[in-house]
């Protein structure tokens, strides 16, 4: 313990704590984080990469896991068809399905997952095991991939010594909001070989608070920026059909409704029923699609909570209701056909940008606070391009002048941070910039080879 404190003091991250038991968490686990990233990055991450760029180099296929979790989270098309058309590299599913969560809402993330992931399109691993309790991979799973992708970075302990067959990558699913040593400098922030960034802002906040000094944090765009990005005939309609013309909102709580969560972004538990009445009072001008958080659901159900009755029956409400509808899954096509957007999410902050169309973000006045504190510099610029709410009368203005009347005073600000913060370097999408990082990593090459061709062998193979 003393060894641990006295290296951690020659750091900005050993910090005093007044609760003996919290000061001994906080020590031993910035602790284990500092020595096993240091081990893990000084003994073992090297080997790991020659290894794997030997095999390119022997014209060995390197296999891409894709750690994934649930469909509203699978945002990595663009790279998986990038990865496709690379003659090295062949990305493949390990459906991982709602980790954490009831038994219930794993097996409707497996059901989703299955239906989406259709084998005639993407490589799926069918080594994913279902043990009744939760799900597993087969013990040799580590042995068939070369590198993998995670959905969410843990704040585990992570036994380092055994990653020693496949290199470990990062790009989020959403875009960085926070930048806090607590949600940057966990062990796998610090032993990720590589760290895919939206923005060299985001490289230089990190430095400041990681043991690595961000080594490992690579800018190439965010790459659901890649799939937001487009708009154009072949976007589906999801929105109900209407006999008259309506405006478009969608409005999007977050799942932090607990004042212990560390975001406690949520202003649902405050505005659930107003917003009900909202709906209906606009039931001839506009239609709604609530988009919750997919956490929001199974937090609400909780006994402490609403309890699953209640909140089943509010679900189903905005389900059922005439101009109002549910989406729990994709919402690209959704922000693609919308109007606008009501919500105190994370990373819709940033992501609904890339519309260019007006949003009201609702701050949580219940909140002891100010969750913006921890924001990154992306964030706090990117809610200055959002009208900002904490009432049934704000949002009512909303819906009156910015949506219905189209008075948007703030769409040049919204083009602005586009151009300085969502565009990916080298004019190319953020995807092409991920695999020219990971060739650049291995030391390999590009020729040519067809996804198709890479699907008869994967499957001749399998």
């Amino acid at each position: 313990m003393q060894a641990i404190k006295k290296a951690l003091k020659g750091t900005k991250i050993y910090e005093p704590l007044k609760s003996g038991k919290r000061k001994f968490d906080h020590v031993f686990r910035n602790g284990y984080c500092f020595f096993a990233s240091k081990y893990y990055n000084s003994f073992i991450l090297s080997s790991v990469v020659e290894k794997i760029s030997s095999k390119a180099h022997n014209n060995e296929p390197l296999y891409i896991g894709f750690d994934v979790w649930n469909t509203s989270m699978w945002k990595y098309e663009s790279l998986y068809h990038a990865l496709e058309e690379n003659s090295h590299f062949v990305p493949v599913i390990i459906m991982h399905p709602n980790p954490g969560q009831t038994l219930d809402v794993k097996h409707k993330a497996l059901v989703q997952l299955i239906h989406y992931f259709n084998p005639d399109q993407y490589r799926v691993y069918k080594d994913v095991q279902w043990n009744g309790i939760d799900f597993e991979f087969d013990q040799d799973l580590k042995k068939k991939i070369d590198i993998l992708f995670l959905t969410q970075l843990p704040n585990s302990y992570l036994p380092v010594h055994s990653l020693k067959d496949f290199l470990l990558c990062y790009c989020m699913y959403g875009f960085a909001i926070f930048c806090t040593k607590e949600n940057q400098n966990r062990i796998t922030d610090n032993i990720l070989w590589k760290y895919f960034v939206e923005s060299p802002v985001l490289i230089e906040e990190a430095k400041k608070v990681t043991f690595n000094k961000a080594q490992n944090r690579v800018y190439t765009g965010g790459v659901f920026g890649d799939i937001l990005s487009k708009k154009g005939l072949n976007n589906r309609d999801p929105w109900k059909l209407t006999d008259k013309s309506k405006k478009r909102v969608i409005w999007a709580p977050h799942f932090s409704i607990r004042s212990d969560n560390i975001f406690h972004l949520s202003h649902f538990l405050g505005m659930s029923e107003y917003m009900m009445k909202i709906a209906e009072d606009y039931c001839e001008k506009i239609q709604f699609a609530f988009k919750p958080h997919p956490f929001l659901y199974t937090t609400l159900c909780k006994e402490e909570c609403w309890g699953k009755e209640r909140t089943d029956q509010y679900f189903s409400w905005w389900a059922d209701k005439e101009n109002c509808q549910l989406e729990t899954g994709d919402y690209v096509d959704l922000f693609h056909t919308s109007d606008a957007i009501i919500h105190d999410s994370a990373s819709f902050i940033i992501e609904y940008l890339f519309e260019n169309k007006p949003g009201l973000y609702m701050d949580n006045k219940d909140n002891d606070h100010n969750p913006e504190d921890g924001f990154c510099t992306m964030a706090k610029e990117a809610l200055k391009c959002y009208y900002r709410g904490s009432s049934e009368d704000d949002i009512r203005f909303f819906l009156n002048h910015i949506v219905l009347d189209e008075y948007d005073e703030i769409k040049s600000q919204r083009e602005q941070y586009y151009q300085y913060y969502l565009t990916p370097p080298n004019g190319k999408t953020a995807a092409e910039n991920i695999v020219m990082e990971l060739e650049r990593g291995l030391g390999i090459f590009n020729d040519e080879c067809t996804s198709q061709q890479k699907q008869v062998d994967y499957q001749a193979a399998h």
